[in-house]
C-alpha cells in the first residue's frame, strides 16, 4: 500500500501522460515514418527555388543547394540551353533568308545616272550602258527582278509589256531607261538626268556641232539642224534628237 500522498502524485502522472498522448504529444515509429517525406518534400523544395535561381544566375546558386537542388539546376540549365538552341536557330533562319535575297539577285546590276555609254554606230556592233550591253539576251523578267533588287526604278509611263507594248523601266528620273519589245532587252534611252558621257566625251546637252564630228557616219534617214535647233540623226544602231541645236536624248540599241 501507497501513502496516500504518494498515491495522488503518482495517478496525478498518470493521468497527464494519458492526456498528452490524446492530444498527439507522444511520438512513435509510424508518425515518425510520415514526418520524413514531408521534410524531404521540404528539401525537394529548396532544391526547386536553388533550381530556379540557378536558371537565372548561370546555374552556380542552384549547385550549393541541397537534395533535389542539382536536378532542379539541370532543368534550368537545361532551359537555358534551349533557349540558347532557339535563339540560334532564328541566327540560321535570317542567314538563310538572308542567303536566298542574295541568291535572288545575284547577277542583277543596277546601274547608276553617271555610268559611260560605250557606243558603236557600226551596223551590227552593240552598245554598253555601264555594264549593261545590248547583246544581252535577257527576257523581260530581269526587269522585274530589276525593280526588286535596285532602288529608284520604275516602271516608265505605264509601259508595262505585254501584247502590243514594249516594258520600260527607268531611273534617274527617268534619265535613263531600259526597254525590252518582244520579250528581249532592247534598247537604252538616254535623256536630261542622265549625268554620264559616251566614250566620245559627249553628253546630254553637247552641241549638234560637236556630237556630228563625233559621229560622222548617220544614215540618209537622219534630218539637218533646222531654224529651231531640231535634228534627229539615225544611225545603224542608234537615235539622237537635238533639241535648240543641243542633244536632248540618244537612244542606243
Amino acid at each position: 500500500m501507497c501513502n496516500k500522498f504518494f498515491c495522488k502524485l503518482v495517478g496525478f502522472v498518470a493521468v497527464c501522460l494519458v492526456w498528452m498522448c490524446l492530444t498527439g504529444g507522444c511520438s512513435s515509429d509510424s508518425s515518425d515514418s510520415q514526418s520524413l517525406p514531408s521534410q524531404g518534400g521540404g528539401a525537394g523544395s529548396s532544391g526547386g527555388m536553388g533550381g530556379s535561381s540557378g536558371s537565372l544566375t548561370g546555374g552556380n546558386a542552384g549547385a550549393s543547394a541541397e537534395g533535389g537542388a542539382g536536378g532542379a539546376t539541370d532543368a534550368g540549365l537545361g532551359g537555358g540551353a534551349g533557349q540558347t538552341d532557339s535563339a540560334a536557330g532564328e541566327d540560321v533562319s535570317d542567314d538563310a533568308e538572308s542567303d536566298a535575297s542574295i541568291e535572288a539577285d545575284a547577277g542583277i546590276v543596277c546601274p547608276g545616272c553617271d555610268e559611260l555609254l560605250a557606243w558603236d554606230t557600226t551596223q551590227y556592233k552593240h552598245s554598253a550602258y555601264g555594264k549593261l550591253s545590248t547583246s544581252a539576251t535577257w527576257d523581260d523578267s530581269y526587269a522585274w527582278q530589276m525593280l526588286n533588287a535596285c532602288a529608284g526604278w520604275s516602271i516608265v509611263d505605264g509601259h508595262e509589256g505585254g501584247l502590243g507594248d514594249t516594258l520600260e523601266i527607268g531611273t534617274c528620273n527617268d534619265g535613263v531607261v531600259l526597254v525590252w519589245a518582244y520579250d528581249m532587252f532592247s534598247s537604252v534611252r538616254l535623256g536630261q538626268g542622265w549625268t554620264g558621257k559616251t566614250d566620245k566625251d559627249l553628253a546630254i546637252g553637247s552641241s549638234y556641232q560637236d556630237f556630228v564630228q563625233a559621229y560622222p557616219d548617220y544614215t540618209g534617214n537622219s534630218t539637218t539642224l533646222d531654224v529651231n535647233g531640231y535634228a534627229s540623226l539615225s544611225y545603224a544602231n542608234g537615235l539622237a534628237i537635238f533639241k535648240n541645236s543641243v542633244l536632248f536624248q540618244l537612244t542606243v540599241w
